[in-house]
């Protein structure tokens, strides 16, 4: 079992959900209670009666995967043609505005989630509830290693 997640390093790009009257501080919540960040997460964003981006707010190194904080995935067009081409199951990408610092768009970029949470498929979150890394078997992770794309990848001995 391997665990991919983005660079996380200083000079990597880390981002952060914005949109218009978004407070400091959370919770995040709709008028009906629920979780902004969590309808961004499950692939929701376009669903949100405002727009919202994934904008970066440190670092300069631009990644197949960028780091999030936490709050869900966003990944290469790249690493998702990698992941089709492999024919692998456990994903699911939906459309995201992801932006530069400046507010420039970012292309290249989609919203990222697991949709399994166990081992028996390729790509999987293994019941943390969407978080910024997915696991991946030894025939996934060696195919990513093999390309050129810019991942953290390190191999982990899943919990029972």
């Amino acid at each position: 079992m391997w665990r991919v997640a983005a660079p996380s390093a200083t000079r990597d790009a880390w981002t952060d959900y914005v949109w218009d009257g978004k407070p400091d501080l959370g919770p995040h919540l709709l008028p009906d209670g629920r979780d902004i960040l969590d309808e961004i997460r499950e692939g929701r964003a376009g669903e949100l009666p405002f727009p919202v981006q994934a904008r970066i707010y440190q670092g300069k190194r631009i990644n197949d995967m960028l780091w999030t904080g936490g709050l869900g995935m966003i990944a290469s067009t790249a690493l998702v043609a990698v992941l089709n081409d492999l024919g692998v199951a456990g994903y699911a990408t939906y459309d995201l505005d992801v932006r530069n610092r400046d507010g420039s768009p970012l292309p290249g970029f989609v919203g990222f989630r697991t949709t399994s949470d166990t081992l028996d498929t390729d790509i999987t979150d293994l019941g943390r509830g969407g978080s910024y890394i997915f696991y991946t078997t030894d025939r996934v992770a060696n195919a990513l290693r093999d390309t050129k794309l810019k991942l953290d990848i390190t191999p982990v001995t899943p919990r029972g």
